[in-house]
């Protein structure tokens, strides 16, 4: 989990850029990705066991991430507007590409908001196309390291079809 987690530094264009990593769970990637970047990674998570453990694991190695407690739809849209910088959002096991992008922020912002997702090469030859009919984006999908049937979809210029 730590290497599927680890592979996704390279593709963050910039140190200055947020990471939100929706439902956190045990940390995967969120955690690793504020152990190894000197990004500010934000964790958003409903579950207090969840809560309890992150938030424990970022004060015993100093991280400088932070968890968001609650659902992540009551959430995002206020963090997202207290952010100034581009905004990363990271998923392992969340849900459909549609279902994490209606998660994301639909307000107007002069800042990037682009998204690295964990998938399985067999979900994305589904979801991408579905997805496609509720939104537009830009997509590149990179084999994973861990496993061969696995990938890393990478999307931006996300915007909900009118």
């Amino acid at each position: 989990h730590a290497t599927d987690s680890a592979q996704l530094v390279k593709c963050i264009p910039s140190p200055r850029s947020v990471i939100f990593d929706l439902g956190s769970g045990a940390g995967f990637p969120g955690l690793i990705l504020s152990i190894l970047t000197p990004n500010l990674v934000l964790l958003f998570e409903s579950n207090q066991k969840k809560i309890v453990f992150l938030e424990h694991i970022i004060h015993t190695l100093g991280l400088s991430a932070k968890v968001i407690h609650g659902r992540i739809e009551d959430n995002i849209k206020k963090q997202t507007e207290s952010q100034n910088e581009d905004i990363i959002i990271t998923s392992r096991a969340l849900g459909s590409v549609a279902y994490i992008l209606s998660l994301g922020p639909n307000v107007s912002r002069e800042t990037q908001i682009s998204y690295l997702l964990h998938k399985n090469k067999n979900q994305l030859d589904k979801e991408i196309p579905l997805a496609l009919t509720q939104w537009d984006f830009d997509w590149e999908s990179t084999p994973s390291i861990t496993h061969p049937d696995s990938a890393i979809l990478a999307m931006s210029n996300v915007k909900r079809k009118t």
